[in-house]
């Protein structure tokens, strides 16, 4: 009578099948690209814009 048995889907399958391969997407790659340049010239460009304004700013006063 009872000769099916049932067993639920494995939750974790989908996890467990992620685990083992690692596969970027274009848009992943292109997150990380951009990341990765604000990390490494958002600095930059804040210090050029504040020694531009200090010298807008002292010119300003000690200009002739």
């Amino acid at each position: 009578m009872y000769d099916k048995v049932y067993t639920y889907p494995d939750p974790d399958k989908k996890e467990k099948e992620k685990k083992g391969k690692v596969n970027f997407g274009f848009k992943d790659i292109l997150a990380m690209t951009i990341a990765a340049y604000q990390i490494i010239f958002v600095p930059f460009a804040i210090i050029a814009l504040t020694m531009v304004a200090l010298f807008l700013l002292f010119k300003l006063l000690f200009g002739s």
